[in-house]
């Protein structure tokens, strides 16, 4: 049976613990779906929530606490708030170079968020 992507949340906590990195990973990967989908304040305010939850858990330099923070930045300049959202990508980057390596994956990817964001339409 296929479960729908609001549904597999509370699975993920109920079966790894609500405040495990594979619960918070799944609720950054559908907030961030969401933010696709046009529904920007509801994504916020769950990515915030994780991002505080993975900070409390896993610390503030973890990756998983990075790729929240980048996700974060984009929904924000997805909802019209593109300096905040920039200023966020800009200092996820800076962290994510520094922790992880200009040559990470999870860098690159940001730093890629940051080009497209601007770039003329």
């Amino acid at each position: 049976m296929l479960r729908s992507p609001t549904s597999i949340i509370p699975l993920m906590q109920r079966v790894y613990g609500e405040g495990s990195h594979y619960a918070l990973f799944t609720a950054t990967t559908r907030a961030d779906a969401e933010s696709q989908l046009g529904s920007h304040d509801q994504a916020i305010a769950e990515l915030q929530t994780v991002r505080e939850k993975q900070e409390d858990t896993l610390g503030a330099e973890h990756s998983n606490t990075l790729r929240t923070a980048s996700t974060l930045g984009a929904a924000l300049v997805r909802a019209g708030r593109q300096m905040e959202g920039a200023e966020l990508l800009e200092a996820t980057k800076r962290q994510q170079a520094r922790i992880l390596g200009v040559e990470h994956f999870e860098t690159k990817a940001t730093a890629r968020r940051l080009t497209e964001l601007r770039s003329p339409p």
